[in-house]
């Protein structure tokens, strides 16, 4: 993001944190330049500012929690843990908010902080397909998961949605064919109809409802990445949507 590192943190806690003492001080600093000039944080971080105008923190609650971080012991622990779940959560709002650039800024910068981590490689590439099939497709096809794993299925379908954005109706349908992954748990991921009318926007599948009805940051991922535990529903919804979809494109 525009912003760096303390911008995507920040980001990442105003939308994964309940309680603002859990933030780190840097995020902290920039919540207070944002109550003190938002029009000019949002546009220095690169963050809508009504994505940000969702949630209000007043300085009531930024004091207390600067003066817990100064006063108190600070966890350097928490100050310095690694990206995680959290991360992933952030990226799934962003989503639902058709602030596709931005998730695909945040997303970029998680998998470069952490490139071995198969589920920021995965949600990097989920980001780009709308954006930049091409780029996504060619993301895709580098991964090797093992045959009838999830990360198979997540990849597949992946790159059904790519091929269902340059209209390539039977290069859709023969990735779905491939799965055989199987489960009955809630999903999300690019609708077919939506990526071929050129109006890209997240399906749910399953379970229903967004990341606050998930209830936990381990099925926020599953949201990100696509198909996580659901590949069977997911696969046979997706391919019927897929083979529905002749009529419209012509």
């Amino acid at each position: 993001m525009p912003g760096g590192k303390d911008v995507t943190h920040w980001v990442t806690e105003r939308f994964t944190l309940t309680y603002v003492p859990e933030w780190r001080a840097t995020s902290l600093q920039w919540e207070q330049m944002l109550n003190s000039n938002p029009s000019e944080t949002a546009s220095a971080a690169g963050v809508p500012l009504a994505l940000l105008q969702e949630r209000a923190v007043t300085a009531e609650m930024l004091n207390s929690a600067l003066r817990a971080k100064l006063i108190g012991r600070v966890d350097e622990e928490f100050e310095q843990r690694e990206l995680g779940d959290s991360s992933i959560a952030a990226l799934a709002r962003l989503l639902e908010g058709r602030q596709y650039e931005t998730a695909l800024q945040m997303a970029q910068r998680f998998h470069e902080a952490q490139p071995q981590a198969t589920h920021f490689a995965m949600a990097y590439a989920f980001c780009l397909i709308p954006i930049n099939a091409a780029r996504a497709r060619s993301s895709l096809e580098n991964f090797q998961p093992s045959e009838g794993s999830i990360g198979a299925t997540i990849r597949e379908i992946n790159l059904a949605s790519c091929a269902l954005i340059d209209r390539n109706l039977d290069k859709a349908a023969e990735h779905v064919a491939s799965i055989v992954t199987e489960s009955d748990s809630a999903a999300w991921l690019w609708d077919p109809v939506s990526l071929v009318l050129g109006e890209p926007a997240l399906r749910t599948l399953g379970g229903g409802g967004g990341v606050e009805a998930a209830g936990d940051e381990e099925h926020a991922e599953s949201v990100v990445v696509v198909v996580a535990e659901a590949a069977g529903d997911a696969a046979g919804e997706f391919d019927e949507a897929v083979h529905g979809l002749g009529a419209a494109v012509g």
